[in-house]
């Protein structure tokens, strides 16, 4: 009986390994995402406009929900607001405007960008 087993088992191997080694049957197409959710532009454009502020630790946005964000075709605008430190070190209250888009990579890319 423990033969036998062993000769299942091995052809089960065989069969597996020929399966393995063979031409895959089918192809995994991976599908890069388009759109974006309000919160993932609403993030994205915190973080562009990070990067314009004089001092970026220092930034403070309001919450995501109170972004306002609007598509058309494939971009976004995000509008919103940030309190951050100037260069004399005084936190000051911003409008930020941005236009983003999703890339061909799935990222994200600036268009344009306003902070008042």
């Amino acid at each position: 009986m423990n033969n036998s087993f062993d000769e299942e088992l091995k052809e089960y191997r065989r069969e597996f390994d020929k399966e393995m080694n063979s031409e895959p049957k089918a192809r995994v197409v991976t599908k890069v995402k388009t759109t974006l959710t309000d919160n993932e532009a609403a993030i994205a454009a915190q973080q562009f406009v990070e990067g314009q502020l004089k001092v970026p630790s220092s930034a403070d946005f309001d919450p995501l929900f109170k972004s306002k964000i609007t598509q058309d075709g494939e971009k976004y605008t995000v509008v919103g607001y940030v309190e951050s430190e100037n260069s004399f070190g005084a936190k000051i209250r911003s409008k930020y405007v941005t236009v983003i888009k999703r890339n061909s990579t799935g990222g994200v890319s600036l268009l344009g960008i306003a902070i008042e």
